[in-house]
């Protein structure tokens, strides 16, 4: 039988807190506020590569929120988004099931009390192609010195 000191449970504890990035997003979390949470959520996204929107808060009977989930941007069965139908847009609604759920705690702070991180689909650039190929353009110099015009990258990712 082992015997553990205190001091030594303590370091462990120490040493987990340390290993546990500031920036990663766990069950059990604390935030100060429902924005600082969804402003983490933003951040963890960005770095992902995928746009987040909020999908409930539930009030109670004061009107304080109480319970917030934010959900991947494509979440959600597609949607029609077609007001003409000679002009469809294609839904990028694909059912993603990648959320964060967080719940106001007796203290006042925000606790995340579900996670799922697993998406269903692919990330998408967050840089549009204008601005991609105006830096290849600068970097070569000019457009007469880029073999390619912007509508010809385009066709090539498609």
């Amino acid at each position: 039988m082992a015997v553990v000191s205190l001091d030594d449970t303590e370091k462990e504890a120490g040493e987990k807190t340390q290993n546990i990035d500031e920036d990663e997003l766990y069950i059990g979390k604390k935030f100060e506020t429902h924005d600082d949470l969804f402003s983490a959520y933003k951040a963890y996204a960005k770095r992902e590569g995928f746009a987040v929107r909020k999908r409930t808060n539930r009030k109670n009977e004061d009107g304080i929120i109480r319970n917030v989930t934010y959900v991947c941007n494509r979440a959600g069965n597609p949607v029609n988004k077609t007001k003409n139908i000679a002009k469809p847009r294609k839904s990028n609604r694909c059912d993603c099931k990648a959320y964060v759920t967080a719940r106001l705690d007796d203290e006042d702070k925000w606790e995340i009390t579900q996670l799922k991180l697993d998406h269903n689909h692919t990330f998408n650039p967050r840089i549009p192609m204008e601005k991609n190929f105006r830096s290849v353009v600068n970097q070569y110099g000019g457009y007469d010195k880029v073999d390619c015009s912007e509508q010809d990258c385009r066709n090539a990712l498609a």
